[in-house]
């Protein structure tokens, strides 16, 4: 019997119950199931980047492993003249690196000194003057040699009908070598145009590209490949920049300037430095008031100069730097009035260097007082405007006088 009070648990409401924790368990578990989906999709658009890229990296792979098979299943020989024609076409125009132990092997022995305005070998001596007293004979020699073409090109009349034809096609020919890299070989080939048409109205056109290719391969620090002229020295225990320079016919001050270095204590045992096998020679067309620089048989530029007036004509024939001749802004007497002029002198007529030159043949033979000198008047270049001296501008006239080589640098004067 019941107690009072006591309602006893019907099977209508434990029914009840049950379904009420049934719906409760399955709100939860679609809770957590869309909450597990949300994550998932989450972390799926977080990393398609890097799926993507490892995808590719395996796309990539497998292409490569794909041809690399193709290749090998077919002839190795294309594969090798390939390799050879991409090192052809793409050959570093400078030696650097591993490229530099075969220049410095390739070095010629150093040029042994000879007389004083001399030359070193024979090679030299018959193309560049020697300082002799032999006369107008020896000079009419000298005459054809500064400047001149020591190789034939026998192709220069192949193809074309006149010179203007030959020098516009060389001129095509060299700007297509150099944009293959091979500048000495078309330097070369516009040098031995140049020699090979001296009256040509082209000429200022070739002279121009010259112009223009020596900044690359004698103003820089490149020694470029196959150039003769150039290598790379290696800098010995001792060595002097100066006594490198007279070892190669070549002003220390050339050295300094075409290595960027600022002072020659700047030099180091085991560095290589770029030299170049000189000297320098210059020729002075007075009817022209230019005057062209020369290494060997190398047309280098031109520089615009002022001459002799007609009552102290500039003497034409051969001169040579005379020794001990090189000087800074040197104290200087005007013959005619007397007056002394110094550096400092606001008027002061010499310009920035003074080159004297000494007369060897020819009407310049014996004669001396003359130089190669700046000027306080640069309108007076392209005139007859001096007392026989030969006037540059300030700024040409520095370049000149480091790269005159005292005794052996040789000034052609013609009319």
């Amino acid at each position: 019997m019941a107690r009072k009070g006591y309602v006893p648990y019907s099977s209508r409401q434990k029914k009840k119950n049950t379904f009420i924790f049934a719906v409760i368990g399955a709100i939860i578990a679609a809770g957590i199931f869309f909450a597990f989906k949300a994550l998932n999709k989450a972390e799926e658009t977080e990393l398609p980047e890097s799926s993507q890229t490892a995808l590719s990296e395996e796309q990539a792979a497998s292409a490569e492993t794909a041809s690399q098979t193709e290749q090998q299943s077919s002839s190795q020989e294309p594969a090798e003249n390939e390799a050879d024609t991409e090192q052809s076409g793409e050959a570093p125009r400078y030696l650097v690196g591993e490229a530099e132990e075969q220049t410095r092997a390739e070095r010629e022995m150093p040029l042994t000194e000879g007389e004083e305005a001399g030359y070193a070998d024979q090679d030299d001596t018959e193309q560049t003057p020697a300082d002799t007293d032999e006369g107008e004979e020896q000079d009419s020699a000298y005459s054809d040699t500064i400047g001149e073409d020591d190789a034939s090109d026998s192709e220069d009349s192949e193809g074309y009908t006149d010179e203007s034809d030959v020098i516009s096609g060389k001129i095509s020919n060299a700007r297509s070598l150099v944009r293959s890299g091979e500048v000495i070989k078309a330097r070369d080939m516009l040098n031995n145009t140049l020699s090979r048409y001296p009256d040509s109205l082209q000429r200022r056109a070739l002279k121009d590209m010259l112009e223009k290719l020596s900044e690359r391969w004698l103003f820089s620090e490149d020694v470029l490949k196959g150039d003769p002229h150039c290598h790379y020295y290696t800098v010995q225990r001792g060595d002097m920049l100066s006594r490198i320079g007279d070892e190669y016919n070549v002003p220390w001050e050339f050295l300094l300037k075409i290595n960027d270095m600022l002072r020659p204590e700047q030099l180091r045992a085991g560095e290589d430095i770029k030299v170049v096998k000189g000297p320098f020679n210059l020729i002075v067309n007075k009817s022209t008031y230019n005057m062209d620089l020369y290494l060997d048989n190398l047309y280098v530029k031109s520089y615009p100069i002022g001459i002799g007036r007609e009552e102290h004509a500039t003497p034409t024939g051969m001169w040579v730097v005379k020794p001990g001749g090189k000087m800074v802004s040197p104290t200087w007497t005007d013959p005619d009035s007397g007056r002394t002029y110094d550096a400092m002198d606001p008027d002061y007529p010499l310009g920035k260097r003074w080159i004297a030159i000494k007369g060897i043949s020819g009407d310049a033979k014996g004669r001396t007082g003359f130089a190669i000198h700046g000027t306080s008047e640069p309108e007076s270049i392209g005139q007859k405007s001096s007392r026989g001296c030969i006037r540059l501008s300030n700024e040409d006239v520095v370049e000149v006088y480091d790269l005159m080589m005292l005794g052996k640098s040789h000034v052609q004067i013609i009319n």
